[in-house]
Parts: structure tokens; C-alpha cells; sequence
């Protein structure tokens, strides 16, 4: 195929958009040196003369820069737009940018011009030889330095440096007029694969869980690099990947190439797999015009091909002349082979102690390599994850360690270009887990066990770290509505968006699920375990009072990410377990729990969830659920100490169910009044000294059921009381008839 891009055509276009800003915003000096610091090159080709570059692209920039408005602040699902907010421009050196309601001054993004212009003359000055990488380093380099400053006013929500990296996948496939060929690849059937694993506790889930959902999350772009390599064409053609859907530009005219390479990937995914993970794809070809001012129309068309793909899975193999291929709907198997104790999928390795298969003796290997994976590097053969026959992966801790027959580099986060020669990128990535100190746990050491430095702590390791009771808590949240908020929420006034809008608000969506993530655990939350964070959800496993206050402080965050828009949401579903249940269960009930706060009404809502969290299969809002905590706490806190006892509370949860009972028109308040006055009096009134004009009060405010605050209390009385409990340290069976907690 194409075996030659015209890398000094890419080249004069990347540069031929930032002189013409250059020119625009920069004063005649300052553009001079700029020329000379070109023109000094060994690889310069005339590229200040050349003015006849995508005009079909280029709009034009205006006499003056724009500040960034926030893509979230063009995102709305009624015909109302959100207040406009802005970015400061400043290089991106974090994943969690705050943006502002006040622009910043014309003064401040001329100042920054002449800041970009400076480094520009830098980097150019040292940048490496080989066009292909050092088109590869100038998109790194413009991540840094103009991901804060739009392409212009006429797309004020597009950072210029999504802009050229569009730009110049486009120009490594087409001249000037042409049409190229958009693909939509789509990998499925990942996590249900991910929780597919029989066994839970001890450390093998463990050890395994985050390797396997590292492993599987580079399908997709495997997959994406295998065609790339075939085609000839560079990495950046891969113009977005998240959540194992991946979008890639490549020339006109290569559908059967497309269809044989899909049915060789399929026929990998298909053995390895057993038919679980399958690779979809969609394609259309588009000219530059349809590109920019059709592209929903586009974007419908892949994904109905995607929809009809999926109804006919690995059509390409169980399929033959128009026949069923009855050969391959059997996988074969050894009857007389020992199965992997631990997935319980493939034949144990005969010469392993633990008899595991070969496939989680990597998964064990990866997850002690993920924590200290500084580049992810792709490559043919003898990788640490063997993925297709011709692309192989290799997790990299330092620069030295970089395969010599290395293709392609991923920077994870924001660890220092590696000098390789060789194309490069940087990705957000969370890669933190808590593992075992030097020493090892001190849990499993209470155990008689030993555990090696470095080794992924246990799920049991992880529940001793809890406060009060030791359970763990499985969290998943997700944003709300994100199908219609990249089909429907992007529209302007002309009913149209782009492609470089959709990978913009994508890449500020990997920015906070996948980086900002990361830094939290990394920081704060430690012994919080990672199966998946990036795109536009995630799934964390960790000590449930840690957990709890993850989860609220990431929302309080996303808010403030999104610039408090109300049309982007989020919501969340917790379930509080023992360590020893199983995998596949909590996580079909987690996922219950996500599905109660996306589609059941918490209390005063009359019609639909969303924007909520769910604990113990009850929805509630954001809001609430800070409130819920706090007295959780409170009453937690006064049973510790022995200002009230367990005995009360469980009383106090037989009132909870009278008081729903009288909500339903079930009951009296005449009944629940004297009764719960009664209780009060036995169990509180002075038995206790600093605190007992607080707990008087609070006990006694439970009388007055008239009143909005006492009626949001008995409202949530029940899932207040369940969640004090665990706070507290006695392991005794309570009677609220939770037996997932307890």
C-alpha cells in the first residue's frame, strides 16, 4: 500500500499553520528569528515559501489570538447554551485543568504567543533528523505548548494541537481535493472476558485483575498499529482511541486490504478468545469538504455499519462459501489436560507449581510491571504481552531498557521523552495499584504469609486496611448520556460538528478518567486498586471508607472539571462486600447499583436518575449523599464511644420502616411519636456528659417529623444507619438484613 508518505508534504502543512499564527500575532522581529531558526535546518525544504497548503482546512486566523473556550461549555442537550468558559494558555504539564468564566486578557495570550514562539525555536533547534519522528516529536511537542489555545475563533473549543495532529494524518493520505478513507474499529466483549476469573481473595484476583485489563485494553490499538503498519502509514493516523473504540484515516480504495486484515485479527481474537472478544468495523470514504461540514452524517453511517456488524460476530470465519464452517464453532481440547486453576479457561502449565496457564503466569508478570511502567513500547515479537503475531508489547521502567527493534513509544503520562529514534506519544494512563511495601504486608505477615515487594496487594490485604469493619467496596461510575452528548450536544446552530470536536472532548475525557485518576491514587488515595479508569468511566476496588470518600470527591471534582455544566453528569453505583465474594457476582452487582442511579428517581425526583450515586440499591444524589456520609459518621462515631448503643440502632431501624410504612399511608404518627419518645428517653438522656446536649438534640429533632429536614432524615434513616455500622469495629451479625456488609 502505501508504502511512502509524503512526510515533507505533512511537514510543510504542520508548519504552514503555525507560521500563519506565527505571522498573525507574533511582531516582525520575533517572526524573524523564527524564519532563521528554519531556514538553519538540515531539513528546512522551502518551508516558509510554500503558501498553497490546505486552504480547503485553514480558515484564516484573524489579527488577533483567541483565548480557549472549554469544549464542555459547547456541550448542551436543549436549545440553551452554558455559560462560555476559558483556559488560561499555559503549557500542559497536568491532567486537570479548571476553566474560567473570565477570559483571559488579550495582553496575557500575546505574552504566551511570544512564549510559544521561543520554545518552537528550541525544539526546532534540536529535533531529530528522520522526518517520521520528528513529525511525531512536533506533536508531542505542540500537546505541551498549544493543547490551551484554539485553532480560532471560528472553532474557539478546538486546541490547536488536536487540530494539527488531524491535520497531519490527513495530509499523510491525501494531496490537496482528494477523498480518504475514515475507520471506525470497535472491539467488544472486553469486560466480560476481564470478569470472567472463578476465583476471588487470597492474591491471585489480585494479581491478575488489573494485568488482564491492562492486556485487554491494548486490543484496539494493536489492532489499529497492525493496519497502520501494513498500509505504511504513521502513527498519528490513529487519531482516537478510548474505551476500545478507535478512529484511524488511511487512503481511498483499500476495502478488500481492510477485510483481510480484519479477518486475520479475528481469527487471532477468535482462538485466543474462544468467540468472547471480537473486533467490529466500519468505514466510509470522504472528501475534505464532507469531513468538515458533514461529519454527523458521517459518523451515522459507521455506526450503523458497527450496529450490522455486531449481529453477524466473526461472520468472516463461522462463515465459508455461504455455509456454516462447522470445523471452527468447536474449540479443541485435551480432556486429559489439567485447566488453569485460576481462569479455569485454558490448560495449566505442566510446569508450573500453581498450575496456572501461560496466559495468567503474563497477567501475574504484567502486574508487577504496571505500577513502574514508564513507555509502553510496540513492537514484533518477544514482548512482555504477546498480542497478534506481529505486534508484541514491551512495559518499559527506564529509558536504557527500550527494544532496539522498537516501532512505536507511548509515554505514559508525563515521564521524560525517550531519545530512540523512533516515533513517540504521549497517553494519560492510570497504571497506579497498591502493592506491598519493602518488608511486605503487614497483614499477610499476620497470616504467616509472605509477600514480595512490588506484589499487587490482595483483596483481603486491601479489606484490613479499612476503617471499622474490614470490607472493600466496589465502585464503577460513568458519564451520563455520552451518546448523546457527542451526537447532539456538539451541534452549533448549523446542526453540525466535527471530527476534531469529537476528539477534543474525548481527549479531555481521558485527560480526567485516565490522568487526573491517577494523580489522585497516586497522592491520596493509595490503597485504592485500579481495574479500568479512561474514556469516560471507571472501576476502582479498594477499603470502603476510602472509597466513599474517592468517590465523592471525584464527582465534586468532575463538576468543576465541566465547568459546573449541568447537561454533563455523573453517576456511580458502590457495593460494600466481604473480600472473599466473588468477582463475577459483585460486579453484576455493582453494576445493578450503577444502573439503580442511572435510571431509578432518588428522593423529590419525580421522574428520572442520572446524576446520582446508589449504595444498598438505593439511589441518591450527590448532594445527598455527602449529607448520608456526614451522619453516618456522626452516629458511627457516638456508637464507638459508647455514647449510644448497637441495641438503639437497631431500634432505630425498626422506626425507619414505621416511618416508611406512614409515608405509604400504612401507619400513624400517633404510633411512631410516643414510641420512638419512649426509646429516646431510655436510651439517651443523661447517660453520658460532653456530648449529650448534641445527641439530645439530634435524637429529639427525629420527633418532629413535619419538619423538611427531619423528613429528609427518616428518608434516608435506613441507608444512614447501614452505612454507620460499618464504622464500627465489632464483627457481630447485625439485624438490618445486610448480608452483603456483614
Amino acid at each position: 500500500m502505501n508504502k511512502n508518505p509524503n512526510f515533507q508534504y505533512v511537514e510543510k502543512a504542520l508548519i504552514k499553520i503555525l507560521m500563519n499564527r506565527f505571522s498573525a500575532f507574533l511582531p516582525q522581529d520575533d517572526l524573524r528569528k523564527i524564519k532563521e531558526c528554519l531556514s538553519m535546518s538540515n531539513f528546512s525544504y522551502d518551508l516558509i515559501e510554500d503558501t498553497s497548503l490546505f486552504e480547503l482546512i485553514e480558515e484564516g486566523t484573524g489579527r488577533f489570538p483567541s483565548p480557549l473556550r472549554s469544549i464542555f461549555s459547547q456541550l448542551s442537550l436543549s436549545h440553551e447554551k452554558p455559560i462560555p468558559s476559558y483556559y488560561a494558555p499555559m503549557p500542559l504539564h497536568e491532567p486537570f485543568m479548571t476553566p474560567s468564566e473570565v477570559p483571559p486578557s488579550l495582553n496575557t495570550l500575546e505574552n504566551y504567543w511570544k512564549t510559544i514562539a521561543k520554545e518552537f525555536c528550541r525544539f526546532w533547534s534540536n529535533c531529530p533528523d528522520d522526518a517520521q519522528v520528528r513529525i511525531s516529536y512536533f506533536l508531542y511537542w505542540a500537546d505541551q505548548w498549544l493543547s490551551n489555545i484554539p485553532v480560532g475563533s471560528k472553532k474557539e473549543s478546538v486546541p490547536l494541537s488536536v487540530y494539527i495532529r488531524l491535520v497531519a494524518s490527513i495530509a499523510s493520505v491525501i494531496q490537496k481535493g482528494e477523498h480518504l478513507t475514515l475507520l471506525m474499529g470497535d472491539i467488544s466483549g472486553i469486560q466480560r472476558y476481564l470478569f470472567d476469573i472463578s476465583r476471588i481473595g487470597g492474591g491471585s484476583v489480585a494479581k491478575l485483575l488489573r494485568a488482564r485489563s491492562f492486556s485487554l485494553g491494548l486490543i484496539a490499538d494493536a489492532a489499529a498499529y497492525d493496519l497502520l503498519e501494513r498500509l505504511g502509514l504513521p502513527v498519528w493516523n490513529l487519531v482516537l482511541s478510548a474505551g476500545g473504540v478507535f478512529y484511524l484515516l488511511a487512503p481511498k480504495g483499500i476495502d478488500t486490504f481492510i477485510e483481510q486484515w480484519k479477518k486475520e485479527i479475528n481469527q487471532n481474537l477468535y482462538e485466543k478468545y474462544h468467540g468472547t472478544i471480537v473486533l467490529h468495523t466500519s468505514k466510509t470514504e470522504v472528501s475534505l469538504h464532507h469531513l468538515e461540514n458533514d461529519f454527523p452524517s458521517c459518523l451515522t453511517n459507521l455506526f450503523q455499519q458497527i450496529r450490522k456488524s455486531k449481529s453477524r460476530s466473526f461472520e468472516e470465519i463461522l462463515i465459508q462459501d455461504g455455509k456454516w464452517n462447522e470445523d471452527v464453532f468447536i474449540h479443541p481440547v485435551n480432556t486429559t489436560e489439567e485447566f488453569c486453576k485460576s481462569c479455569r479457561r485454558y490448560p495449566a502449565d505442566a510446569g508450573n507449581k500453581e498450575r496456572i496457564c501461560k496466559y495468567c503466569q503474563e497477567d501475574e508478570k504484567i502486574g508487577k510491571l504496571i505500577p513502574k511502567t514508564k513507555y509502553i513500547v510496540f513492537h514484533q515479537r518477544n514482548g512482555d504481552i504477546s498480542i497478534f503475531p506481529n505486534v508484541s508489547v514491551s512495559l518499559i521502567q527506564e529509558e536504557e531498557d527500550i527494544p532496539a527493534d522498537s516501532k512505536w513509544i507511548v509515554i505514559i503520562n508525563q515521564h521524560p521523552i525517550p531519545q530512540k529514534g523512533v516515533p513517540i506519544q504521549q497517553r494519560w494512563m492510570t497504571n497506579y495499584i497498591p502493592t506491598a511495601p519493602k518488608g511486605g504486608c503487614n497483614h499477610c505477615k499476620e497470616q504467616g504469609l509472605f509477600t514480595e515487594e512490588g506484589t499487587p496487594l490482595s483483596f483481603n490485604c486491601l479489606a484490613s486496611l479499612a476503617k471499622g469493619k474490614e470490607r472493600i467496596a466496589y465502585l464503577k461510575a460513568d458519564v451520563d448520556r455520552l451518546g448523546m452528548l457527542f451526537s447532539f450536544g456538539l451541534r452549533n446552530k448549523d446542526e453540525r460538528y466535527t471530527l476534531d470536536e469529537i476528539m477534543t472532548l474525548s481527549r479531555y475525557l481521558e485527560r480526567f478518567f485516565a490522568g487526573h485518576v491517577n494523580e489522585m491514587l497516586e497522592k491520596k488515595y493509595r490503597n485504592i486498586y485500579t481495574v479500568f479508569s479512561g474514556g469516560d468511566d471507571l472501576f476502582l476496588i479498594g477499603p470502603w471508607n476510602e472509597v466513599i470518600e474517592f468517590v465523592k470527591e471525584i464527582h465534586q471534582q468532575f463538576v468543576t472539571y465541566v465547568g459546573g455544566n449541568t447537561d454533563v453528569t455523573l453517576s456511580a453505583g458502590i457495593e460494600i462486600v466481604r473480600s472473599r465474594i466473588p468477582l463475577p457476582h459483585v460486579t453484576k452487582m455493582v453494576e445493578e447499583q450503577l444502573e439503580f442511579a442511572k435510571e431509578k428517581p432518588g428522593y423529590n425526583r419525580k421522574l428520572e436518575g442520572r446524576n446520582q450515586i446508589a449504595i444498598r440499591r438505593k439511589p441518591v444524589e450527590w448532594g445527598d449523599f455527602e449529607k448520608i456520609l456526614s451522619e453516618a459518621k456522626r452516629l458511627g462515631k457516638w456508637c464507638l464511644k459508647g455514647c449510644i448503643s448497637s441495641s438503639f440502632l437497631h431500634k432505630l431501624y425498626y422506626f425507619a420502616n414505621m416511618y416508611q410504612s406512614l409515608q405509604k399511608g400504612q401507619g400513624s404518627a400517633f404510633k411512631l411519636v410516643p414510641l420512638l419518645n419512649d426509646q429516646i428517653q431510655r436510651n439517651i438522656t443523661g447517660t453520658f456528659e460532653n456530648k449529650q446536649q448534641e445527641i439530645e438534640n439530634w435524637f429529639s429533632q427525629l420527633l418532629q417529623i413535619d419538619v423538611a429536614e427531619v423528613r429528609w432524615k427518616w428518608a434516608h434513616m435506613k441507608l444512614i444507619l447501614e452505612v454507620a455500622q460499618l464504622y464500627r469495629e465489632s464483627e457481630e451479625e447485625d439485624s438490618y438484613g445486610n448480608q452483603n456488609i456483614s
